[in-house]
């Protein structure tokens, strides 16, 4: 339940962005991290939890060296390079970890003997496709910003239930050993 708290807070953090107050910088940070130590503690629980684990390495190495980048005079060189190459790689590591996650909470919910359904995580492939056509067109209205925000809280609910249901059908996660603790790793 701890593991799957924090992917789904980490998922949260990552995917709303607030532009006030260096939260846009602070809030992915932690988000990240989150998602970081969660998949961590489920990489062996199945090869779905394992490569969204190898997912998140990537993205939060990538994530964290574009903080850095940020704050260096570099900054501008890089973003002179076509960034919509970034993006979209950006976008399908993001795509192929909602479809691992998918996978992997297939696959615990018929290890704890439940129906497999994970439609919030399918729900949220289709919400990081049209955020990204949107990102494409440069869409910048209020209605359809706010029907978008309203889906992906809709979908992170979708998940929190699914987890919940799992918590109570007793499936128990044995975490990963670990060399390092979660705190020296946050």
């Amino acid at each position: 339940k701890r593991a799957m708290n924090r992917v789904l807070l980490g998922m949260a953090l990552t995917g709303i962005t607030l532009n006030v107050l260096c939260l846009n910088y602070l809030l992915p940070a932690v988000g990240m991290a989150l998602l970081l130590l969660g998949f961590r503690a489920l990489r062996r629980e199945n090869r779905w939890f394992e490569v969204c684990w190898g997912i998140t390495v990537v993205r939060t190495a990538y994530g964290y060296g574009l903080l850095v980048l940020n704050a260096t005079i570099l900054r501008g060189a890089f973003y002179a390079s076509p960034a919509a190459v970034v993006l979209a790689a950006d976008l399908a590591l993001l795509l192929a970890e909602c479809f691992c996650l998918r996978g992997g909470l297939r696959a615990v919910q018929e290890k704890a003997g439940l129906p497999p359904h994970a439609g919030g995580a399918a729900a949220l492939m289709v919400w990081y496709g049209i955020l990204g056509i949107l990102a494409v067109i440069g869409y910048s209205g209020l209605l359809l910003g706010v029907a978008v925000i309203v889906m992906y809280v809709l979908t992170l609910r979708s998940l929190w239930k699914l987890s919940k249901e799992l918590d109570e059908a007793g499936y128990g996660v044995r975490p990963a050993p670990v060399r390092v603790s979660d705190r020296a790793v946050a």
